[in-house]
């Protein structure tokens, strides 16, 4: 799927839409970062509901 073009800075700017076309769904580093913080959040809330609930087993069969 060549495209003839007449200088070579047609060239570059057609190979350069087609690239940035193609990079428009990847990633930025702060969606990465976001996504971590995300990650981790959750995994903290994760972590104190899970002993909050073993907490409350506990007091409702030794209560």
């Amino acid at each position: 799927m060549a495209i003839q073009a007449g200088t070579p800075e047609d060239a570059f700017g057609q190979r350069l839409a087609r690239i940035e076309s193609f990079m428009e769904h990847a990633a930025t580093r702060e969606d990465l970062l976001n996504l971590k913080v995300w990650i981790l959040l959750s995994a903290i809330g994760a972590i104190a509901g899970g002993a909050m609930l073993a907490i409350a087993v506990v007091q409702l069969f030794a209560g």
